[in-house]
């Protein structure tokens, strides 16, 4: 079976873009942000519909367990930039970017999401004292 070409990042729309491969902490790092950007744009769809009032009863009741989803995924890509011995101000460089794919028209969710990530990466960096 032959393996078909991965486009690099900047071939790729923004909203799409996939961690290269790399091996070791890399690898945990790129496959930490790639899970916790599926999760965050789901919360981010779910959060919308509801605020604009089209949120189905299933999409409803999932969305407590898709939040302990993404903070748990924001909580393992945060211990994958700990275990790079990155700076705090640095691991909140890299949750925000996280966010920059979601639509600006829809500020009020976006800022949702972006608080509630910011504060469970904090939360987690300095889990047990921090570094």
């Amino acid at each position: 079976m032959s393996e078909a070409r991965v486009p690099p990042n900047d071939d790729l729309p923004r909203d799409v873009q996939h961690p290269r491969q790399a091996s070791g902490e890399d690898s945990k790092l790129a496959a930490a942000t790639s899970s916790a950007h599926v999760a965050i744009a789901r919360y981010f769809l779910l959060l919308t519909a509801q605020n604009h009032g089209v949120i189905s009863t299933r999409d409803r009741e999932e969305l407590p367990a898709l939040e302990c989803d993404v903070r748990r995924v924001v909580n393992a890509v945060v211990q994958q930039y700990r275990t790079l011995a990155l700076p705090p101000e640095r691991v909140l460089i890299h949750l925000k970017e996280l966010l920059a794919p979601f639509p600006h028209e829809e500020h009020d969710i976006v800022e949702t999401v972006r608080q509630r990530v910011i504060l469970w990466g904090i939360e987690e960096y300095y889990k047990d004292g921090g570094r």
